[in-house]
């Protein structure tokens, strides 16, 4: 027997008024020789490898004229990442290509980089952290909780760590809490940042880095991979927890490396996201995932026509 559709699960989304103009920023990086190992299973034929972009997020708040970047993609000169990590990225061939920095790209859309309040890193991965040296002190960085303890001080001052001092160096670290929280939405504890329901930060840990499809799927085709250096019962717990907003048809879930979006979605600086609906982003979005199946389903003999 088929699986039925469910109705989509309450998100308690409080009502308000206001919103943010959110633009996505295309920040010309382009990861390829990944294994996808690293991060989901199973492995699937033909798709194997990663070859995705990295997405930023210019978040503009009226009420208070600030911006925020949420993620910076990768940095232009990705060679100057930490050793370790630069070495391992040369030794495994994975290949990267960035044409510009997220402040470049600013710049040329008529954003100056001292005009953006605050960087949100969702986590400490070098795909995400881009370059913050290219803004000036004024910029705040926001990060995560634990994130001082467990990666501060930077390298060199602290060799272990996955970040530069250069990235710190002269500007104010806000490590965000939810501790004292009690707003959730949907199942993820939240955080009102702006204090008016226009943009709110979910306490999500681990990678979502998985497709997982929709809610009339009774499995996911994907799992967080034990492969990767995470919390995989956290990361995945995360990952069904966000079902629950892409299941909502008043939702648009991008994930931040999502190819498939590249000729759906628009970019910085001519359209912002805020129109998604109107131009149909979701529903001309939601089932290209499918497209990453089409060998496997050559070899099993399938039909994908």
């Amino acid at each position: 027997m088929p699986p039925t559709a469910e109705d989509a699960p309450a998100l308690n989304i409080p009502e308000s008024n206001a919103t943010v103009k959110v633009h996505i920023i295309n920040s010309t990086a382009r990861i390829t020789g990944v294994p996808s190992s690293l991060f989901f299973e199973p492995d699937i034929s033909g798709n194997q490898f990663m070859n995705c972009p990295a997405y930023s997020f210019l978040i503009e708040h009226a009420a208070s004229e600030q911006k925020f970047l949420f993620d910076l993609g990768v940095r232009k000169d990705w060679e100057n990442l930490v050793p370790t990590l630069a070495n391992h990225i040369k030794q495994e061939n994975w290949q990267i290509n960035v044409e510009k920095g997220v402040a470049e790209i600013l710049e040329e859309g008529g954003i100056k980089p001292k005009d953006i309040n605050g960087i949100i890193w969702s986590h400490h991965h070098y795909d995400h952290t881009g370059d913050p040296s290219t803004f000036p002190h004024s910029t705040d960085l926001i990060v995560g909780p634990g994130f001082k303890k467990e990666f501060t001080p930077g390298y060199p001052s602290n060799p272990e760590s996955p970040i530069r001092d250069s990235d710190l160096d002269g500007r104010t670290l806000r490590e965000v809490s939810f501790a004292d929280s009690s707003l959730r939405l949907g199942r993820f504890r939240a955080l009102d940042w702006f204090g008016d329901g226009s943009f709110y930060f979910l306490d999500s840990p681990g990678e979502t880095s998985t497709e997982d499809g929709s809610p009339a799927l009774t499995q996911p085709f994907y799992t967080a991979a034990k492969a990767m250096n995470f919390d995989v019962e956290v990361a995945q717990e995360s990952i069904e927890k966000m079902e629950d907003f892409d299941a909502n048809e008043n939702v648009l879930t991008i994930l931040a490396h999502d190819q498939t979006l590249l000729d759906v979605v628009g970019f910085f600086p001519k359209e912002t996201a805020n129109d998604w609906k109107r131009k149909g982003w979701r529903e001309k979005g939601m089932w290209r995932f499918l497209g990453d199946f089409e060998e496997a389903v050559h070899e099993a003999g399938g039909n994908n026509e």
